[in-house]
């Protein structure tokens, strides 16, 4: 299977994939882990608390900012509201790529099907709609050839 075509099977197919195991459970939004600060009981407390950690690291490092961190905090407080229509955590792999799938590849043709996901290490329980987002931002071998500057 090209990588164009693992491509276009992880953006058909993932969002099935994702739906394993990722059905509301009444559990807490945020970083799955037991116990963690950056887990809440709703979708807009976790998610300040994960905006505030890494500003606070950026602060930290000296990481240069191109917006002050108390406006990036404003931001997310004044759009917070919209976080709160997020009810049921749902678990959101939120990185995404070819590389992540296990598929089965039929050896007579017919369509590939998705079997596994790993890497899960930025995993998150919130809205099921932000893996879309995070596909979009991930690096294709199609966007990346279309992108490179032609060979001299």
């Amino acid at each position: 299977m090209s990588p164009d075509d693992l491509d276009t099977l992880l953006r058909t197919s993932a969002g099935a994939g994702c739906r394993v195991g990722s059905e509301p459970d009444g559990g807490r939004f945020g970083c799955p882990a037991a116990g963690s600060a950056l887990s809440a009981p709703d979708r807009r407390t976790a998610f300040t608390a994960k905006v505030d950690t890494l500003l606070d690291e950026a602060v930290r490092r000296r990481s240069p900012l191109r917006v002050p961190p108390d406006a990036i905090r404003t931001l997310v407080a004044e759009g917070g509201y919209a976080l709160d229509e997020v009810t049921g955590p749902r678990l959101v792999h939120s990185a995404l790529w070819p590389g992540d799938l296990f598929a089965d590849v039929p050896d007579h043709g017919g369509p590939a099907r998705i079997t596994g996901l790993i890497d899960h290490e930025r995993a998150l329980r919130g809205d099921p709609a932000a893996e879309p987002v995070s596909l979009a931002l991930v690096a294709t071998p199609a966007r990346t050839a279309a992108s490179s500057p032609a060979a001299p």
